[in-house]
Parts: structure tokens; sequence; C-alpha cells
């Protein structure tokens, strides 16, 4: 109802940047010593674009000393339920589990 331009004339939807909130997240992450991190995501355009500048960020700035394992979860979700099979997230649930990070980044598009 919100998108009703004659309803709701002067609504406007704003998002921060994908580069304000990965340079949060890595600030938050270096602050607190959590150097190891694990950054799962979905593939669209907003979860992947996140990704992708906390991991430019990363790489730009060796002195907060981070190191990130990395997860792509492509999502085909089932038609009639929306709901995610587990055979999509499992494999690269494992991955991170596997890689010790005890500190999971998770950006997933609603």
């Amino acid at each position: 109802k919100l998108s009703n331009k004659e309803l709701y004339s002067y609504f406007v939807r704003l998002c921060t940047p994908d580069s304000a909130q990965a340079a949060v997240m890595t600030d938050v992450l270096a602050a607190n010593d959590w150097h190891q991190f694990a950054f799962l995501s979905t593939g669209d355009a907003y979860a992947q674009g996140l990704a992708d500048q906390v991991a430019e960020l990363e790489n730009d700035r060796p002195s907060l000393r981070l190191k990130g394992v990395y997860e792509t979860i492509e999502v085909v979700a089932d038609s009639a339920s929306k709901e995610l099979r587990h055979g999509q997230w499992r494999p690269a649930v494992q991955r991170l589990v596997d890689s010790g990070a005890k500190i999971w980044l998770i950006c997933a598009a609603a």
C-alpha cells in the first residue's frame, strides 16, 4: 500500500549504500578482534553486492587483518511453498562450519 503514490505522495524508501553497510560491518569485526568470519549470502543483487563490498574492504584495508570465508546460495524457491529446499543451502553452510569461523554475517533479500 505504501507504494501507492496517490495515497502516500510523500512516502519514500531509503537504503544505506552497500559500501557504508560494509564499512560498519568490517569496523565492528575489527574493533572486537573478530578477524576470521564467515559471510553467507543469497545470489541476488542486494546480498551479493554487500558481500562484494565486504570482500573489497577486506582486501583494501589490510590493517584490519580480516579473513573472510564467503559462500553464496543461489535461491531457487519452490514456486508452491516459497521455501528453500535443504539441498540448496546445506553444502554452503557445511563449508562455513568447516572453516572454523565463529562470527557469521548472513545477508539475504526478503
